[in-house]
């Protein structure tokens, strides 16, 4: 017993800045996008029996695709590059977990 059995999904919350609204969104906007065109590049190469596996266990498991406390779940991500967005509003969205770090010192 203990919290391994007390099932919680939540949005997490990472930021080492206090940063306002608009920024969080930006930042937010820019990791769902990132990690969404890594994640359809790993399903172009990956054999689909793998990636399938992935996407009905979380499905299985009611865990959504990637979105944050200032992102609605749902289809669809953007990217900036060099000042000009390209927006794929029906696109897959990576699955819910991520981890990025900018900066890191060991």
């Amino acid at each position: 017993t203990g919290a391994r059995n007390a099932r919680v999904l939540g949005w997490a919350k990472a930021y080492c800045k206090n940063l306002d609204r608009a920024t969080q969104v930006m930042h937010d906007q820019e990791v769902i996008g990132a990690t969404s065109m890594a994640w359809g590049l790993i399903k172009s190469v990956v054999p689909s029996e793998i990636t399938d596996h992935i996407l009905k266990r979380l499905e299985e498991e009611g865990l959504p695709s990637l979105a944050t406390r200032n992102i609605d779940e749902g289809p669809g991500f953007a990217l900036t590059l060099d000042g000009c967005t390209y927006t794929f509003p029906q696109a897959e969205r990576a699955p819910p977990e991520t981890y990025l770090a900018r900066g890191y010192v060991s």
